[in-house]
């Protein structure tokens, strides 16, 4: 799902880059999908919002705060994500996205740069709760007889 950056100096201003010109910042319109994640050491917090259609996350978005590499990682996660189908993406590991970076990371670190594909497999788990669809069926278990 990700490329991966060839030497530290291309990591850097993949992360810059993203960091100054966030992608993909937001909420998803008519969303079908969300979660939100937290990262209680450092304060980082991402919420992901999803609209699938066709088994293909048309459109993912991300709000949070956090560290430089949080809210980079989250950018990138969101705009690699967006129109690949569903199963490929609850299959993605952590460690295709650390492995993208490129960059050693300490384990609070890590949790830091995962935390937003963490927040998408999350939501991707759990469709968004919605108001339950009206029975079809004129009866009511509640009507006074």
């Amino acid at each position: 799902m990700f490329d991966h950056a060839t030497n530290a100096e291309d990591v850097q201003d993949l992360l810059l880059d993203h960091e100054e010109s966030p992608r993909n910042r937001g909420r998803a319109i008519d969303a079908t999908h969300t979660a939100v994640r937290r990262h209680p050491l450092c304060g980082d917090e991402v919420a992901v919002t999803v609209r699938v259609k066709d088994g293909r996350a048309t459109e993912v978005r991300w709000e949070g705060r956090g560290c430089v590499l949080c809210r980079a990682s989250a950018s990138l996660t969101c705009e690699a994500a967006e129109g690949r189908p569903v199963a490929e993406l609850s299959a993605t590991d952590d460690a295709e996205l650390v492995h993208c970076l490129g960059l050693p990371l300490s384990p609070a670190k890590r949790i830091c740069a995962t935390l937003p594909l963490t927040a998408l497999r999350a939501a991707l788990a759990i469709r968004k709760h919605f108001p339950p669809e009206p029975e079809s069926s004129s009866a009511s278990s509640c009507a006074p007889s």
